[in-house]
């Protein structure tokens, strides 16, 4: 049930929520592999990428993962056999869960294809 114009004042201390978002967001379901380095450690796994836009993602991650660090991201495309676009990322945010859920940046608007 949508909330009233009251209740949403009330939630957001009467403040109207600022979107920083500057491209549109498109809900996909696609496979990612994940790298990175976390000091002398490097993370690698895989996951899922749960929305794209032309700045940033939000993916699903088996592996821990923390808010700064820099990631390398391969996104396999659906309508192409082996292609595979990597960007790197930094992540914004990190929300745990049963798999970790991270926003992340793309540091340029177009990847690389590996």
């Amino acid at each position: 049930m949508p909330r009233s114009v009251g209740a949403w004042l009330i939630e957001t201390g009467g403040q109207p929520l600022t979107e920083r978002r500057i491209g549109k967001r498109f809900a996909v379901n696609w496979p990612i592999k994940v790298e990175g380095k976390d000091g002398k450690r490097m993370i690698s796994g895989e996951g899922r990428l749960l929305n794209i836009s032309s700045g940033g993602a939000l993916v699903d991650l088996v592996g821990p993962v923390h808010k700064g660090m820099r990631l390398d991201v391969y996104i396999k495309l659906p309508f192409k056999k082996d292609n595979w676009m990597k960007y790197t990322a930094e992540v914004l945010r990190v929300e745990d869960g049963e798999a970790r859920r991270a926003a992340v940046k793309f540091e340029g608007p177009r990847p690389g294809f590996a």
